[in-house]
This record gives structure tokens, C-alpha cells and sequence, in this order.
């Protein structure tokens, strides 16, 4: 059945309810319960122990629990709690049927056999001619399969990062640390890529991009970004040519717009000499010995894969000086839904310069989200590469 015929056979068979009333309804209601693939437990609406009573239970939640109808009835649906299920969940759950509101929540609950397994129900109530609740009914869904699945997608996505950003070298020039945190929870490989690399001249190229999205396109893009740069830099030093030359790498067979990304590209030569240009990135810093803070946003461009423009990509020029750190990274790092991106920026800026003055301690403190000195999970993942030279 097609989901057109599915529609219309459920809106011939809801409107022929109009016609059905008391005892028939309720009859049909409770075979239609009784038969439900989702399992059901009916309660009194006595809250406190020993309530409240279990009245009815479907087969559904036999198969689930393991318990049959006759072993539960008039007992406590309490008894399925254990070691790891949720207090927080359950206090909640209390709060909303005394206040009269519907509960939906989830946590571990175990069955017959001991074995737990993850339980997500909505609880409602049912109302006497006063209003008050004679009974609660709560429908219930085993979703163990279900997060398993999606934590050996996450360790799958997990791994494939790791194949994908890689562990960086050691370089005569300078020093580098680098970071990546992903979003929690998030089941896909994400955008974010670093890279450095050694030039013929001993000069060292520092790359971070990212690339839209957090699906298998974004992912492919990603490794074909990192790629990409790494071939140009063998024939370019320019990063503003590089960004140009990319930007034709990645529209040969695409329309502009089709897969976007930021890209900050820098080349540190063995003078102390540093070329930059960014694209669509959020511009990177010097973090000078003295405790100054020197924003590079000398070069800015549009996103790669936006288009193919006349002029070229700029290149722009600073100084790293003994003990300065560079420092690159996504705007994962300071992007909140409260605040716009100037201030979540110039936050992340005064983090960076309270943070000790080492590659490493820098790229913590950039990956780092905080409000009001507490550390909260990221919006999006989050990456940074630091560098100071070795002289």
C-alpha cells in the first residue's frame, strides 16, 4: 500500500468513527488497544505507594517486560526501576502528572530476566465527570535496538573522523597542537578539518576548514578539501592563490553553491614571516609574548565553492614573532543562539589571551565553550591548530 492509499483508507476509516458512540466506542477502543504494537499500562491515579495500581497491561508489554498480565496487575509499575534508571526522569514524571500535564520522557528500565533495556513512554490522563484523573494511561516503546544502533554509528563516525583528521607531524619550523571536539550526540562524521604541511622551502602551511553539513556529502567534501590543498601547496605558495585555485578544483564538476566551505590557509616561512587568507573563516589570531592580541582579518573572501570571481582571493602578510602563538579555528568555538557572532567572537578572543601562552593550552581554551565560567556542549564541533616557531 502506497502512502496516498494509506491516507485515504485512514481518513474513510476515522471518518466512520463519527458514527460509532459509548459502549461500541469503548469496545473498540480497548480491542484496538489490546492489539497495539506499542505497549500500554493502565494505572490508578493514586500517585502515592503503594500506588499507583496497575489495572491493565496489553501483550505488547508482556513481550516487552517478560511479566504476564497476571503477574503485574494490582502491583506498583515501580518494580521495573533499577539501579540505572533516571531519578531525574522519574521526579520529573511526578511533577508533570501533579501538575496536571502530560509526561514524555525515557530511561532504563529492566525486565523479567534482569536484563535492562531503554523504555520511552507519555503518560496521560484519564478525567472523571470533575475533572480529576480516575486512571492514567501510558504508552510505552522499547528503544534499546534503536540506541544501539545509533552508538555504533556514532563509533563508526567517530572512527571515519579519525581516519580523516589526521595526527600532524613534527616540523623543524615550529611547534603545533591541535584539537577537535565534536558535537555531542551527533550520529555523522563532521565538517571540521585541520592539516599542516612543509613546503620545499621549509616554510609550513596551516590549514583549517569547514565544510557544510554533517552528512556523507560533507564528509566526502571534507577529504577532498584536505587533499586538494595538500597537491596545491606543492605548486603554490600564495594562500590566496590556493584558495583561487581550489575554488576551480571544487566547480569543476559543480554548480557554485553546491558544496560550500570556510578555509583559513597560512604559511609560516623560517623567517618568522606569515602569509594568510581566509575564506568565509573566522579570521585567526597572534597571541604575542607580551599578552597582546593581534586579529588577522587582512584577507577575507568569500566561501569556497561559492563561485569563480574575476579578481583573485587576497594574501595577506603579518610577523610571529619568538614566544607568538597562531592560532586558527572553526566557529564552533564561540557561535551561541543567544549571541551574535562579533561578541561570540571577541569572547573567544579575551579566552584566548587569559590562556597560557602554549600551542596546546591555546587550542583548549579555544575548543572550550563556556557561559558564565561553566563548560556547555557545542552547537557545532569545534577544531583548532596553534603554531609557534621553535626559534
Amino acid at each position: 500500500m502506497n502512502v496516498q492509499d494509506f491516507d485515504e483508507t485512514f481518513e474513510a476509516v476515522a471518518a466512520g468513527l463519527a458514527d460509532v458512540s459509548g459502549a461500541e466506542l469503548q469496545s473498540l477502543l480497548a480491542a484496538a488497544t489490546h492489539v497495539a504494537r506499542n505497549s500500554v499500562c493502565i494505572t490508578d491515579a493514586d500517585l502515592n505507594p503503594p500506588g499507583p495500581r496497575i489495572v491493565y497491561v496489553n501483550p505488547a508489554f508482556e513481550r516487552m517486560t517478560g511479566y504476564t498480565a497476571a503477574e503485574v496487575l494490582g502491583r506498583d509499575p515501580r518494580f521495573l526501576q533499577g539501579p540505572a534508571t533516571d531519578r531525574r526522569v522519574l521526579d520529573r514524571l511526578r511533577t508533570d502528572l501533579e501538575a496536571g500535564r502530560p509526561f514524555q520522557g525515557e530511561t532504563m528500565n529492566y525486565r523479567k530476566d534482569g536484563t535492562p533495556f531503554t523504555m520511552a513512554w507519555r503518560i496521560a490522563a484519564v478525567r472523571g465527570p470533575d475533572g480529576r484523573p480516575t486512571h492514567y494511561v501510558a504508552a510505552q516503546d522499547d528503544l534499546t535496538a534503536l540506541r544501539s544502533t545509533e552508538q555504533r554509528v556514532r563509533s563508526l563516525a567517530d572512527q571515519l573522523q579519525g581516519a580523516l583528521l589526521p595526527s600532524l607531524p613534527a616540523f623543524d619550523l615550529v611547534e603545533i597542537a591541535w584539537r577537535y571536539r565534536p558535537v555531542a550526540g551527533h550520529a555523522m562524521v563532521g565538517g571540521d578539518w585541520y592539516d599542516a604541511v612543509e613546503l620545499a622551502d621549509g616554510s609550513v602551511a596551516v590549514l583549517l576548514g569547514d565544510s557544510s553539513g554533517h552528512d556523507d556529502e560533507a564528509t566526502a567534501l571534507m577529504g577532498e578539501l584536505r587533499y586538494t590543498c595538500r597537491g596545491l601547496l606543492r605548486g603554490f605558495d600564495d594562500p590566496g592563490r590556493v584558495l583561487d585555485e581550489l575554488d576551480r578544483a571544487v566547480l569543476a564538476e559543480r554548480t557554485p553553491g553546491d558544496a560550500l566551505a570556510t578555509l583559513v590557509v597560512a604559511v609560516i616561512d623560517p623567517e618568522g614571516g606569515v602569509r594568510y587568507s581566509t575564506a568565509g573563516h573566522p579570521a585567526p589570531v597572534i597571541h604575542r609574548a607580551d599578552g597582546s592580541v593581534e586579529v588577522l582579518d587582512g584577507a577575507r573572501s568569500r566561501l569556497v565553492g561559492a563561485s569563480i570571481a574575476a579578481e583573485p582571493r587576497p594574501t595577506a602578510t603579518a610577523r610571529l614573532g619568538p614566544g607568538d602563538v597562531l592560532i586558527a579555528f572553526s566557529d564552533g568555538a564561540f557561535e551561541r543562539r543567544d549571541e551574535d557572532f562579533d561578541a561570540g567572537y571577541d569572547r573567544l578572543v579575551a579566552r584566548l589571551r587569559s590562556a597560557p601562552l602554549e600551542p596546546a593550552d591555546q587550542c583548549i581554551a579555544a575548543i572550550s565553550v563556556t557561559v558564565d565560567e561553566e563548560d556547555i556542549e557545542p552547537l557545532d564541533d569545534l577544531s583548532a591548530v596553534a603554531v609557534r616557531l621553535r626559534f
